[in-house]
């Protein structure tokens, strides 16, 4: 009894750990589509795997080498058509998954071979649909592993690196000449040292800017664009730009952290952390 006990405990054991295992991979944090070379890139790939497919299995009765190479165009227009749409549907939502993208893919095989049958003028085929797609994942798949993990061990090992830097970092304070900074009408203007800034945030034609008096943090809002802000704090290296509505003082970063997706910030006074564009790492990296 003990044996048999075993046996099943065992059993569930590995049934719950294979499950586990599966769950933490399409979990996992994955790059999230964006306006940019990536995008393109993935296009191609779509491309080649529709071309590969096409050529040695023919889901969509192709006759012709042209009807072949239009079918890698359809790939290639509809998967950068799909990465646009989805980078802006899911803009401010970090919940991006190895999961999400693989469900993406899916809807894009589908699209593709819906398209290529009412192009060629064939009779839409669900089983071919089913072959396509289910043959599309594979590569998709592996190359989404090697991504993943490329994308994931470049921001993490770029955040442990930043917060080496800012061990190490001394705050200047020679810096005495103040900042004005003033609405766009010109009927507001506030002067602050450049310490005493911590981050400028735009939103919805505003910028609130939250910053250290004597006493406390305070936020006051100004009407201005931050490319205005930009302006008046250009000559000091001290200020590190974000994402295209954020402004930091490198100051005041607590904490940087890294995943598949890019970096993170913690900055001092603020309950919320700033995502940074992946297209600026590197540049707040060498600021730190």
């Amino acid at each position: 009894m003990k044996f048999i006990s075993s046996f099943f405990k065992g059993i569930a054991s590995m049934i719950s750990s294979l499950i586990h295992s599966i769950s933490s991979f399409f979990g996992k944090s994955y790059p999230k589509d964006g306006l940019d070379l990536s995008a393109v890139f993935q296009a191609l790939i779509a491309a080649s795997i529709t071309l590969a497919i096409g050529y040695f299995f023919n889901p969509f009765g192709i006759d012709t080498t042209n009807q072949l190479l239009i079918s890698g165009g359809f790939a290639f227009g509809l998967s950068l058509i799909l990465s646009f749409a989805s980078s802006f549907l899911t803009k401010g939502n970090a919940n991006w998954s190895m999961l999400s993208n693989i469900l993406k893919h899916i809807v894009l095989f589908v699209i593709i071979s819906i398209a290529c049958f009412l192009y060629f003028n064939k009779s839409i085929d669900f089983e071919s649909i089913g072959l396509f797609s289910l043959l599309g994942l594979i590569p998709t798949i592996i190359y989404s592993i090697v991504n993943q993990n490329m994308a994931e061990t470049k921001y993490v090992n770029l955040a442990t690196n930043s917060n080496d830097s800012l061990k190490s970092m001394k705050v200047d304070n020679s810096l005495t000449k103040s900042i004005t900074l003033e609405s766009k009408d010109g009927s507001k203007k506030m002067n602050f040292l450049p310490n005493q800034l911590i981050s400028m945030q735009e939103n919805n034609g505003n910028v609130e800017i939250t910053w250290q008096n004597v006493l406390k943090t305070e936020t006051s809002i100004l009407n201005t664009s931050l490319k205005n802000i930009e302006k008046s704090i250009a000559e000091y290296s001290q200020f590190v730009k974000c994402n295209n509505s954020t402004i930091v003082n490198k100051y005041a970063i607590k904490n940087v952290s890294g995943n598949s997706q890019g970096i993170s910030l913690d900055v001092a006074k603020l309950s919320n952390s700033i995502q940074v564009d992946r297209t600026k790492a590197s540049v707040l990296y060498s600021k730190l």
